[in-house]
This record gives C-alpha cells, sequence and structure tokens, in this order.
C-alpha cells in the first residue's frame, strides 16, 4: 500500500512520464522486465519449435488415457476453439 501510495504521489506530482525506464533510477523494474521478456520469448521459440501451443500447467496425460485426449480434439475442433475465435469476435 505505501508504495501504492508514493508512486501516485509521483503520478500527482507529475514525476511520472510515459515512455522508457529511467536506467539508473529503476533498475529493479527493467530487471524484472528482463526476466519477462526472457521467459516468454523462451517459451515462445519452444511453442514454435513444438508446432503446437504449450500449456505448462496442464496436467500431462498417461498414453492410456485415450479419452480424454479424445475429449480434447472434439472440444478443440468445435466452434468455439481457439481457431474459431475471429469468426466470433464481436
Amino acid at each position: 500500500k505505501v508504495l501504492c501510495d508514493a508512486a501516485q504521489k509521483n503520478v500527482n506530482a507529475g514525476v511520472f512520464v510515459n515512455g522508457l525506464m529511467h536506467p539508473r533510477m529503476e533498475k529493479g523494474p527493467l530487471y524484472f522486465q528482463k526476466l519477462c521478456r526472457e521467459a516468454v520469448t523462451e517459451h515462445h521459440d519452444k511453442e514454435k519449435a513444438a508446432g503446437a501451443k504449450i500449456h505448462p500447467a496442464r496436467q500431462q496425460m498417461s498414453a492410456a488415457d485415450l479419452q480424454s485426449e479424445k475429449d480434447i480434439e472434439f472440444c478443440s475442433g468445435l466452434a468455439c476453439g481457439e481457431e474459431q475465435q475471429e469468426a466470433l469476435a464481436w
């Protein structure tokens, strides 16, 4: 809460501006931004290499669980699947 209050004071005082971060005064956010960029880029590269989306939080199914795999394939092919999202855009 204290950090948010201080940030709001800077916004109100006109100290905060949109754009590039200050390389000396904002090392923490810049480092975090760099880590996030690297993680997202690495994940994207893995998806490109695999030729499919990778969901790290999704449970991995065993080879014996074919019914669940069939259910996922069926649901993916429905009109509301990810491939059809443009057609459903309002």
